[in-house]
């Protein structure tokens, strides 16, 4: 199923306008970005998991070993395994936050990558057939779209994710607490966040979703500059929580700030990880692909196991 296009013969707002080409623009961004990253895992295979053999590719660690093709393999040299499709669908759901935080890039802000890391990530869903929700969270949960597989889930993604506006504090365990209650079903969330929150709270969200069957990875997105903004904007003086001043022009105190950061998201990782908690901090240049690269592993595993 395609967006309605606008009626040539009607009057269209141009927000409407606007609006469509917003979503056809990010529907091919997400295509594109899916596409490249099958065309890396699983050269010469169709794009989707089904019941039925989908084709072959080359043996990676991890593999089941009966998946494995021996005549293909001893035709080429190389180990390839057999693709099928799960026997059940699998349900997923994206948590992305939309904090005045993700506002921070270079580039891209990390806010617009994640947009474009949610989208591609419906995408795949809708077309294996998977349960793909979506709700985006700062202060509070908004936007919320409970997880289904039909054709038009994808679109309704689109359209949600191209109204979405950045602002407000960060409330990761309010957020998930909030999510896995409308979840009826085990789920795999997925949050898409800088993790600027309290480790401790952030931990009690985490073990609240897991007490309703559900699994939350945190994919964190690091910003290798995340001071460039303010200086790009003439901000050149910051204050820490004692009310120390740093000033920035000076490079010994930029050098500072920025040492400053890393220890704090280091040890806010390091936390979590004794917590048993999943995270992978990701470029952000590297988001995308690493969400995509995620949801094709979760698949697989999905599949050895049955």
């Amino acid at each position: 199923m395609k967006p309605p296009s606008p009626n040539l013969e009607i009057e269209t707002p141009d927000a409407d306008v606007n609006r469509l080409r917003q979503i056809k623009k990010l529907e091919s961004l997400a295509r594109a970005e899916v596409g490249d990253v099958w065309r890396r895992l699983y050269a010469g295979t169709r794009l989707g998991l089904s019941t039925e053999w989908t084709g072959m590719r080359e043996y990676v660690s991890g593999d089941d070993i009966k998946s494995i093709s021996w005549a293909a393999s001893a035709k080429t040299g190389k180990i390839f395994v057999k693709e099928y499709e799960p026997e059940k669908d699998t349900q997923f759901f994206i948590l992305l936050d939309t904090s005045g935080t993700m506002k921070l890039g270079v580039a891209k802000s990390l806010f617009e990558q994640g947009v474009i890391a949610a989208a591609s990530l419906a995408y795949i869903s809708v077309r294996n057939k998977d349960k793909i929700g979506f709700a985006s969270f700062s202060d509070n949960v908004s936007d919320i779209i409970l997880p289904n597989k039909r054709q038009d889930q994808f679109y309704r993604i689109l359209e949600k994710l191209c109204s979405l506006s950045v602002g407000g504090e960060t409330n990761i365990k309010g957020a998930i607490q909030a999510v896995s209650n409308i979840l009826k079903k085990r789920s795999l969330i997925f949050v898409v966040t800088d993790l600027y929150d309290n480790p401790e709270e952030v931990i009690k969200g985490v073990m609240y979703a897991s007490s309703r069957g559900h699994k939350v990875l945190f994919i964190q997105v690091v910003d290798p500059e995340p001071l460039a903004p303010l200086l790009k904007h003439g901000v050149t003086k910051v204050r820490n929580e004692k009310g120390e001043v740093y000033d920035l022009s000076d490079p010994l105190y930029l050098n500072m700030v920025y040492s400053i950061i890393e220890k704090t998201r280091k040890e806010f990782i390091d936390r979590l990880i004794k917590a048993r908690i999943e995270v992978i901090p990701v470029k952000i240049t590297d988001l995308v692909r690493t969400v995509l690269m995620r949801y094709f592993i979760t698949r697989q595993r999905a599949l050895i196991a049955r």
